[in-house]
């Protein structure tokens, strides 16, 4: 909003002359270091000219088409004020200008010769150019003006990305050394899954861009530490340091006590969604169709000239499928003496199957997942229709419909088990990777369940299920998800990377509550037995006591250099010795003994790719 009175354009010429405004800076820090890198310039308008804020000083300007002119003006006097301020501090300056300025060739002219001025004046420490409201600008004017930026040491930045003009257009047109992320997905991002996913997009068009990401806003320890966890390599906000004429060398006592917290946080991990649509484009042959009205002969003619086709479907007269003919079956049938004598010129409609299956081109994943659990499995050797817009457009196998959908179950799995939806083999690698690499202190438990396979060969693999989908349960109750990864190898493996320091209490509660929940699964006599009598590998019957779940522990201090392989194989012994521990638990140094693991490749997360 505008000033209650006004100012006439003479009047705000006077004030962008007179430079009635004057500058606070915040800082930006390195998310690697915490230390101060860059400021950025906020102009404040002086209380006398009647503006309470900087938004209501460029409305007015902006009204009497004067706010080119003040953003030029801004832009050197932020430059003046930070040289005077900061003879000796090594750091970038930020100054904001708008796409207004840039959109007139004649203000983007004296901006340029503006900023190779004042780009010598800064030296070393060198200027960003934050472009705000940034809508892709596409003139030669432009192009001249990112090169004299570049030319100069000058980085461009987008600002408030994610709102307003800030868009993927503009990153990819300008293509800036740096996004600024606005303040709307940082806020209460270590709660908000979507807003992590969100963000971890934004993090890999930026490794792919070359491009630095700035989060902007944040205002908490957490949101601190969790930008930091998700890649991010600046930030700026209020928990960091505020605003203020003088520009501060330091981030925040808060934020430094966040920082050396020395636990990272751990994101959320949904899974990769299996939820794909599109597959079947890939997967549909445009087999010629024929009328429901075809004839016996028709038929006959048709496959003796589409020698390959194994079927066809029928269409009514607007090409909607209304049934589809095997070419055994019908070839059969008319292979009988006189048969096509006799049913020659009849309609083969009556001897087609008239519910085939049927899927739209752009079905989704687990649409045609469920086809392969169809009672009718006519649709093995007929093939599967594919339809658009309800129109016929062609055939696709069984074959291989279940040889994609095998595919992407596999490496869905690899990213998220589908009985628990806790994190697969990748993840758990990345996540591995990510802790050896910061080089923080953390436990790595490996998991499973003791005399597994005799209950589930009893009971069945359902019964098998709940219980691994209890114990995946229990585990996820008792750790700290901002700071305490668990993730599902397969079978009734589990990974758990922790970091909290009552680790020992919570895996005990772990076991002791998971064998008194699993324990309610077996039928009263054999709980009060406290096991069964089952089979062992060898054919030979004895007894197995209860279900329970068991840890091989290894803690590894800060600053430890090991290799991710060889702390695979460490936690594989350590859990293979936990089934002999009296409390389940065994928990081993780095520096034990190492022997070959005798577990099966499939029961250890051996999966896991091996550091470089």
């Amino acid at each position: 909003m505008t000033d209650p009175t006004p100012l006439e354009e003479a009047t705000l010429w006077d004030l962008i002359r007179q430079r009635q405004f004057h500058f606070h800076f915040q800082p930006i820090v390195d998310l690697k270091t915490l230390k101060v890198v860059s400021q950025e310039a906020l102009v404040r308008p002086d209380p006398a000219t009647g503006f309470a804020n900087p938004a209501a000083l460029f409305q007015r300007a902006r009204e009497l088409d004067l706010h080119t002119e003040l953003d030029l003006a801004c832009v050197e006097s932020a430059i003046e004020s930070f040289s005077r301020l900061t003879q000796r501090s090594g750091q970038r300056l930020h100054v904001n200008v708008n796409s207004d300025t840039l959109a007139r060739p004649e203000t983007l002219a004296r901006l340029q010769r503006l900023i190779e001025r004042d780009a010598q004046v800064l030296g070393h420490r060198g200027l960003v150019v934050e472009l705000t409201e940034c809508d892709p600008l596409n003139h030669d004017g432009v192009d001249a003006f990112l090169g004299t930026c570049r030319r100069a040491g000058v980085s461009i930045a987008l600002d408030d990305f994610g709102v307003g003009h800030s868009n993927l257009n503009a990153w990819l047109e300008y293509k800036p050394e740096k996004i600024k992320i606005d303040r709307c997905f940082i806020h209460d991002l270590p709660h908000d899954v979507s807003r992590q996913e969100l963000l971890r997009g934004l993090r890999q068009m930026a490794d792919v861009l070359g491009t630095v990401l700035l989060a902007e806003g944040v205002e908490t320890a957490d949101e601190l530490r969790m930008v930091r966890a998700m890649g991010m390599e600046q930030a700026q906000g209020f928990f960091l340091a505020r605003p203020l004429p003088e520009p501060v060398l330091e981030a925040s006592p808060p934020a430094r006590a966040a920082f050396d917290d020395g636990r990272l946080m751990v994101p959320a991990y949904p899974g990769r969604k299996t939820n794909l649509t599109g597959v079947l484009r890939n997967l549909v042959d445009m087999r010629p169709s024929l009328p429901h009205t075809a004839r016996a002969r028709d038929v006959v003619q048709f496959f003796s000239v589409c020698a390959n086709q194994t079927s066809v479907v029928l269409v009514d007269e607007v090409q909607h499928p209304v049934g589809i003919l095997s070419m055994a079956t019908f070839m059969n049938q008319m292979a009988q003496p006189y048969r096509l004598d006799i049913y020659g010129n009849r309609s083969v409609l009556p001897l087609s199957n008239r519910n085939p299956v049927i899927k739209d081109v752009d079905a989704s994943f687990d649409e045609l997942a469920t086809v392969l659990t169809e009672a009718d499995q006519r649709y093995l050797t007929d093939g599967i229709v594919v339809t658009q817009n309800g129109r016929y457009l062609g055939l696709c196998s069984a074959h291989q419909l279940v040889r994609q959908v095998t595919e992407n179950r596999i490496e869905a799995a690899r990213h998220a088990n589908p009985l628990t939806l806790l994190p697969g083999n990748v993840p758990i690698n990345a996540h591995l990777e990510r802790m050896l690499d910061s080089q923080v202190g953390f436990v790595l438990a490996y998991a499973d369940l003791n005399h597994f396979k005799p209950f589930n060969d009893r009971y069945g693999f359902w019964k098998g299920d709940e219980v691994i989908l209890l114990a995946a349960s229990t585990i996820r109750e008792h750790i700290d998800p901002l700071h305490d990864f668990v993730g599902h190898v397969g079978g009734d493996d589990f990974v758990l990377i922790l970091q909290s320091p009552d680790w020992q209490a919570r895996l005990r509660r772990i076991v002791r509550e998971a064998a008194q929940a699993i324990a309610q699964l077996y039928p009263e006599p054999e709980r009060l037995a406290g096991g069964i009598t089952a089979e062992d590998r060898f054919g030979v019957e004895r007894f197995f006591p209860l279900v329970s779940l068991s840890f091989g522990v290894i803690p590894v201090p800060p600053g430890e250099t090991v290799r991710s392989n060889a702390l695979v194989t460490a936690v594989a012994e350590a859990k293979k010795r936990s089934k002999e521990a009296a409390d389940n638990i065994h928990v081993q140094g780095l520096e034990a003994p190492q022997p070959p693991v005798s577990e099966s490749p499939d029961s250890a997360f051996a999966t896991i790719p091996a550091a470089a």
